[in-house]
């Protein structure tokens, strides 16, 4: 038996409307993309060739899927128009299925199935005539042609559901989480009835879990969060403190912020909608919701734009070092403290600008940010950014801190140096809203504005 996977675009614009960026067949629903439910369908009935035809591109669905080995299928690929209808669509694809039973995967709908029933994996065996659920799934048996189908609800083993807006989007997702996680197989580990964790997620012990419950992997939870019941988090989430998130679902790489009450939506990156009218609201403000950008922290051309600016100043402070800022650096080896470059705990010995602001002379080098020279060097080879996450003295506290971190990529200039008038002791909020953040053309934005401060503000 084969599969042949028809995933085409026409009842997919909701999808592109309200989660833009996404490929509306890897939308995932409980943590895992629709696709994926198909293929393991596809598994439990020991097919085990699947094509999967697309009437725009094929690419986002084939770089996560590849060959399908993962899930013990062999997967090939093709287009079709976006004018074709199933019948044309089967026959450029005749020689795939032709010569076997085949199933039809017609559009973008789920399909509900229980895996712990037997009967499921046998449901089409020995069936000899054309068999059609709903227009959506359909059973062509070997020698038969798509024509002369019945409909056949096949005592609800399979159950084609459709879900066509933001709503019922939202009720399938609770539906599977809260009544029927058993039925499928779920993304994460389950020690626990009714609660599924991924990988790498770190929570405080004053952050409360209540299930039902789906964590994604390397997601984070700041303190005093109540998160759940009823609730589904994507990977690489991020939820900032004294936020109470329930009945909702929040996709990956997705940032909340803090002190907010978040029941019964739906959060993709710097949007939110509601699970009961489907209503979309765009979010501006990156302090609410925003997306947390992937790989930027390591991004080449961010590493090579820092590096060339860090050589620019090098150039520019090398005479005013050597007159002014070494003679001091000699004199007053006391204003050195230990910092942290990474989170095993690696430290560099540099000038302390608290130290600095003691008396006139130090303030005076500060100005013209001479306390930061020695770190270029350390940007230029690579063991510091010029922009990054704040530069913590070593101490038990800051480890711990910088152990908690999703990303610990510390700079000659942070976040916390290009605003005036920050209060100690909000170090670990700032770091958390550059990381979620942060850009290339942030991070220039944040040199100048940090040297500017220096030079006007003496900060």
């Amino acid at each position: 038996m084969r599969c042949l996977i028809y995933a085409k675009s026409s009842d997919t614009q909701w999808v592109k409307d309200s989660f833009p960026g996404l490929e509306p067949y890897l939308l995932k629903i409980v943590n895992k993309p629709l696709l994926e439910y198909y293929l393991d369908l596809a598994s439990l009935m020991k097919i085990h060739q699947v094509r999967i035809a697309s009437d725009t591109s094929v690419k986002e669905i084939e770089k996560y899927f590849g060959t399908g080995s993962k899930w013990g299928v062999d997967i090939s690929y093709t287009l079709s128009r976006p004018e074709d209808n199933l019948k044309s669509v089967y026959l450029k694809n005749l020689s795939f299925c032709k010569d076997t039973d085949l199933i039809i995967l017609n559009g973008f709908f789920f399909v509900e199935y229980d895996r712990n029933r037997d009967a499921c994996s046998e449901v089409f065996k020995n069936r000899d005539s054309c068999i059609e659920l709903g227009k959506r799934l359909i059973f062509i048996p070997q020698g038969a042609a798509l024509s002369d189908m019945h409909s056949d609800d096949l005592d609800g083993l399979l159950v084609p559901r459709e879900f066509q807006d933001n709503v019922s989007y939202y009720k399938l997702s609770m539906d599977i989480l809260i009544n029927n996680n058993k039925k499928y197989v779920l993304p994460g580990y389950s020690n626990e009835e009714n609660a599924f964790y991924g990988f790498n997620f770190i929570f405080p012990h004053s952050c409360s879990i209540n299930k039902p419950i789906m964590i994604g992997s390397n997601s984070r939870f700041l303190e005093h969060t109540t998160i759940g019941p009823n609730t589904i988090i994507g990977d690489n989430v991020i939820i900032d403190q004294n936020t109470d998130v329930s009945d909702s679902i929040i996709l990956d790489n997705t940032y909340v912020g803090a002190d907010l009450e978040i029941k019964q939506k739906i959060f993709y990156h710097n949007q939110i909608i509601s699970g009961l009218s489907g209503e979309r609201i765009q979010i501006q403000d990156n302090m609410i919701i925003s997306q947390v950008e992937q790989g930027i922290m390591a991004s080449f051309f961010n590493i090579f734009v820092q590096r060339m600016f860090s050589l620019v100043m090098i150039l520019v402070q090398l005479v005013p070092w050597i007159i002014l800022g070494l003679p001091y650096s000699l004199l007053f080896r006391s204003k050195r403290v230990l910092y942290l470059l990474d989170k095993r705990g690696t430290t560099i010995r540099l000038l302390c600008p608290e130290k600095m602001r003691d008396h006139l002379f130090g303030r005076f080098l500060l100005r013209f940010c001479l306390d930061k020279f020695e770190g270029l060097f350390l940007s230029v080879i690579g063991k510091l950014y010029l922009v990054g996450n704040h530069l913590f003295p070593d101490s038990a506290p800051n480890r711990k801190l910088t152990r908690d971190l999703s990303a610990y990529k510390p700079g000659i200039f942070s976040l916390v140096d290009s605003i005036v008038g920050v209060e100690k002791g909000y170090d670990e909020f700032y770091e958390l809203e550059y990381i979620n953040n942060c850009s290339t053309r942030d991070n220039i934005k944040i040199l100048f504005k940090s040297i500017y401060n220096r030079l006007i503000h003496g900060k």
